[in-house]
């Protein structure tokens, strides 16, 4: 039984009916239900119905919902992007740029696998910035074929127009800044060399900023090494193995090439694999 989230009515529908088509047998063990998460008591007649229980959504959501019985949550975590010097060459750059716009585009960074903030090997700081130019290309391009929502919450809006005006002061400030935006909130690139991972305001908002070392990436991550998910990294010369190292200490389950960020294989063992291996243990 799946309870789809009241904002995304569509996704596990169509899963179901396209399940249909390809397994009749297994689609018959499906029901999808939609309710507002407000209607409490049916959430509880559903756990009630249950032996196993996934839930999906922020912490607040998890934690409401576990109480007793097997329960896994998948609260709130984050992605982000790594990229050598050699991934951002301008050979190279559109491609990666292309790659990392689907990443952001698809969901509307609102999944665990959405990046939020990319870094870029470059103790220069130009051809990052360079290459947040590129990024802000490539957005714009799927944004023509791909359009954003037609409305967005009044909240979400407004934390958008604060981190563009933000942006827009800080650089007339003087501050190593730069920002690009689309219409009506379509997308927004910020380039910030001094920033830590910032969490963004979602719908295709992202952030862009150079880091001189391993160490100094690291330093930039510190505060969100625990809620990590998934890092797109593109390096050619595989120069970056320190980096990688320390991801997955740090708990990133995945660690795919730009534009594969929304693509997980059907292995990938999300949140660490508990819930996974927990199903295979019962098989």
């Amino acid at each position: 039984m799946v309870k789809s989230a009241s904002a995304e009515p569509l996704f596990f529908a169509q899963l179901a009916r396209t399940m249909s088509e390809v397994d009749p047998a297994v689609a018959t063990r499906i029901s999808v239900l939609s309710f507002d998460r407000r209607q409490s008591e049916l959430a509880r007649a559903l756990q009630d119905n249950c032996d196993e229980t996934v839930v999906f959504g922020d912490d607040e959501t998890v934690d409401a919902l576990s109480r007793g019985g097997c329960v896994t949550g998948f609260g709130a975590r984050l992605s982000g992007a790594l990229l050598s010097r050699e991934a951002i060459a301008p050979a190279a750059s559109d491609a990666v740029a292309d790659g990392l716009a689907r990443d952001i585009t698809l969901f509307e960074q609102r999944g665990c696998l959405s990046p939020h903030h990319i870094f870029i090997e470059d103790p220069t700081l130009l051809e990052a910035r360079r290459f947040a130019g590129c990024l802000a290309i490539a957005l714009d391009r799927l944004a023509r074929k791909l359009p954003p929502p037609r409305r967005l919450d009044l909240g979400v809006a407004a934390a958008i127009r604060a981190t563009r005006e933000a942006s827009r002061w800080r650089k007339l400030g003087g501050d190593t800044v730069d920002f690009w935006e689309g219409n009506a909130f379509s997308w927004s690139v910020i380039y910030d060399a001094a920033a830590s991972f910032r969490i963004s305001p979602l719908y295709r908002t992202v952030f862009v900023t150079p880091v001189s070392d391993f160490a100094d990436f690291r330093t930039r991550l510190a505060t969100v090494s625990n809620r990590l998910e998934a890092f797109a990294v593109a390096d050619p010369m595989h120069r970056l193995d320190d980096a990688r190292a320390w991801l997955t200490e740090a708990g990133v389950s995945y660690m795919p090439s730009p534009g594969m960020m929304q693509s997980p294989p059907f292995e990938w063992p999300h949140g660490k694999g508990t819930f996974l291996k927990r199903i295979i243990a019962r098989v």
